[in-house]
């Protein structure tokens, strides 16, 4: 917590000393250009445009260590973010010229990190699967678990649940997924759609398993069904 504090901090000054004009020897390979090389730069716009990417990540760090919108808007806007620094090297040119080569290639691969990064921080699916002889619960990214109905010691439905934080497993837009830790469980494993509103917490021979859904209406069904199975 503190640590994000410092940071969105430190992100917020910087932006105030490039606004201010000042700041060169903080922007990495302006300082340490030859002096033919800073000449083609305008040192004008590019400390404004370094201004601009400090004060867009104190905003975005703020978003990951603040809120729950990590996944689905903090990761994305530092993404932008790299990519506005990286169009800087042609931007803030004093006299613009047609882009070099090695610009468009590094550009290029850039965008397709961004995509193939894109993939995995939105997509993503949580299934859960019940009969009279056990619960299947699998998601993307996290290897699948499986358990008998004899296994199952308790579960309860909750809608006043913290995720905790991940030990092993995905935290996207999408899934949140694998081995878990929050302060009420200690390590469990989690298989849940992100930002779900009611889970399911199984106390089981083989641990603690939680399922993390929107559909109330299914999830009391299922404890009802598990109740009775368990009992019988």
């Amino acid at each position: 917590m503190w640590l994000g504090v410092g940071l969105i901090g430190l992100f917020l000054v910087l932006a105030l000393v490039f606004f201010m004009g000042h700041g060169g020897c903080l922007i990495a390979g302006y300082n340490t250009a030859s002096p033919e090389e800073k000449a083609r730069y305008d040192f004008r716009k590019l400390s404004r445009h370094m201004g601009i990417f400090s004060l867009g990540m104190a905003c975005a760090l703020g978003i990951c260590f603040l809120t729950e919108a990590t996944g689905t808007i903090g990761v994305p806007l530092i993404l932008a973010l790299v990519g506005f620094v990286l169009l800087g090297n042609y931007w803030c040119l004093a006299k613009r010229t047609k882009p070099g080569a090695g610009f468009v290639v590094g550009m290029v691969m850039y965008l397709v990190f961004v995509g193939v990064l894109s993939v995995f921080l939105y997509s993503g699916e949580v299934t859960f699967y019940m009969d009279e002889d056990g619960i299947i619960l699998d998601a993307s990214f996290t290897k699948q678990a499986a358990f008998y109905m004899e296994d199952i010691e308790s579960v309860a439905l909750t809608d006043d649940f913290h995720v905790g934080f991940t030990k092993a497993g995905v935290n996207n837009a999408k899934v949140e997924a694998g081995r878990y830790h929050n302060q009420t469980l200690g390590d469990y494993w989690l298989y849940a759609r992100t930002q779900a509103k009611h889970y399911l917490i199984f106390e089981t021979t083989r641990g603690t398993y939680v399922y993390g859904d929107n559909d109330v209406v299914s999830m009391q069904k299922y404890v009802t069904e598990i109740q009775e199975a368990i009992a019988s």
